[in-house]
């Protein structure tokens, strides 16, 4: 699998042509990458569990996911996809970028249902499950792009696209408008600021104090600050996103073990070692086999 659609914190691959900004393609975790970390894009994001059960983080909120769960995930969202220990989970990613939505000018639908959306102002529920109003009409949608994009018979592409608004039309009738502006703006920003940096610089040393400076706090505003919003420490955080790089290295390159945790931040092998099999109960090598 393509397992560098997940290389930096924003995500920056183009899906699909750049005539039809639409994309579909089928997933397993663990088996085709440990986890997926935190990272956003300026994409809508569908996710179709197809069989097995994993965990998907919205802002830093977990949600067990179970098969024929179907997940929304609406752009610059901070998302991340972990597994369930002993369980597989397989699920097929739509990606659909924003300009997909957007006419040459701009018209009702863009203006008062769409770019609400994208904002984040017009509030739409991420999760749909089987006992969800929504739920059956939406997955009809999915199980009618599903089977336009196999076949690609003849002006398959119009009848993705609607089926796409149709599934807009289906959340939007049912969810009417209510203006929520996110009073936490600064905030959320300020988080993926620092989040960004974090993936700028994890191969480098980095202190509280830095991080802290990054966004002109104090230590222990910062401190607060980043558990608050993230319900974890920013050491745990800092660790936590270098291991999981560092399990991406060890299933998709030949490098040593003792070259990849150096280029994930760590000077101490032994320390690498400890916090790795304490995260994927495991070892780096143990780890590196399942892959081969």
């Amino acid at each position: 699998m393509e397992n560098q659609r997940y290389k930096t914190l924003q995500e920056t691959k183009e899906h699909g042509r750049p005539d039809f900004s639409f994309n579909i393609y089928p997933c397993t975790i663990p088996l085709d990458f440990a986890e997926v970390p935190v990272h956003w894009h300026d994409n809508v994001e569908l996710i179709s569990v197809r069989k097995g059960s994993g965990i998907i983080e919205l802002d830093f909120t977990p949600y067990q996911l179970q098969e024929g769960d179907l997940v929304l995930i609406r752009p610059g969202q901070l998302h991340a996809i972990k597994p369930v220990e002993g369980a597989t989970m397989e699920y097929e990613n739509i990606m659909i970028t924003s300009s997909f939505f957007m006419s040459y000018q701009l018209d009702a639908c863009a203006q008062e249902y769409f770019i609400p959306f994208m904002e984040g102002n017009y509030q739409l529920p991420s999760i749909y499950r089987r006992d969800n109003f929504c739920y059956p009409p939406l997955m009809d949608c999915i199980a009618n792009i599903d089977t336009l994009c196999k076949t690609k018979e003849f002006a398959w592409e119009v009848g993705v696209k609607s089926h796409i608004f149709r599934f807009f039309y289906v959340l939007f009738s049912r969810h009417p408008f209510q203006q929520e502006k996110n009073t936490d703006t600064k905030k959320y920003a300020a988080l993926k600021e620092i989040l960004s940096y974090v993936d700028d610089n994890y191969m480098h040393s980095i202190t509280v104090q830095e991080a802290a400076n990054k966004l002109g706090y104090s230590e222990s505003h910062f401190m607060r600050f980043f558990k608050q919003q993230t319900n974890m420490t920013f050491i745990s955080y800092l660790n936590d996103y270098r291991l999981a790089k560092a399990a991406e290295s060890l299933s998709n390159t030949r490098l040593s073990i003792l070259e990849i945790s150096g280029n994930c931040g760590y000077e101490n092998l032994s320390l690498f070692n400890r916090q790795f099999k304490r995260k994927y109960q495991m070892t780096p090598s143990a780890f590196r086999e399942l892959y081969l």
